[in-house]
């Protein structure tokens, strides 16, 4: 390996940590750029070049990344960054996805997830692994709603005290209405 094989990633690896005195800020950039990714305003956020006074539109993946940063800095979260090779390689798929490498080559020899051949490995496009998860926590959410019906409707499943939930009326018994599409933060 050469020197050059050897030199860090050009950011830090340790998990970045808010300081107190930053949550005030972080709230209120979380709530401008929350309003950007919800459409709320037009205007972008730009860059100022000091020394050249050049003015440079922030692209829309690093707002979106700065939101998803800001919003855990925000709560007092650690950050950590991870970048990963393009096409990934199963073992990254793999972790990405929250399986092991086993399963993941599973899902491709099925045809579950496009995959081209490399030299030596198979390799994911991104894009393709995210449609993929995408589809299956759809799938997984609609079992979860579809289990806590059959719950309900045969008596199983009663909600007390929860204000506003689907199941639950004000005195505490179950109302009449069936489960529908409910989502988590």
């Amino acid at each position: 390996m050469t020197s050059q094989e050897l030199k860090p990633e050009p950011f830090e690896r340790e998990p970045i940590v808010a300081a107190e005195a930053e949550l005030a800020e972080l709230a209120k950039l979380e709530e401008l750029l929350s309003a950007i990714d919800n459409g709320k305003t037009s205007q972008r956020p730009q860059l100022l070049n000091p020394e050249t006074g050049e003015t440079l539109q922030i692209p829309e993946s690093l707002l979106r990344m700065l939101g998803q940063i800001t919003h855990q800095l925000s709560k007092g979260r650690g950050v950590n960054i991870e970048t990963f090779h393009q096409p990934l390689t199963i073992e990254e798929a793999a972790y990405l996805l929250g399986v092991r490498w086993q399963y993941l080559a599973q899902l491709l020899d099925e045809g579950a997830i496009p995959f081209t051949e490399g030299q030596l490995f198979r390799r994911v496009r991104f894009d393709d692994l995210m449609a993929y998860k995408k589809k299956w926590e759809e799938l997984r959410h609609q079992a979860i709603v579809e289990i806590a019906q059959m719950s309900y409707d045969a008596g199983l499943y009663l909600v007390t005290n929860c204000q506003g939930h689907k199941l639950a009326n004000t005195e505490g018994e179950r109302s009449r209405e069936p489960v529908t599409n409910t989502s988590a933060e």
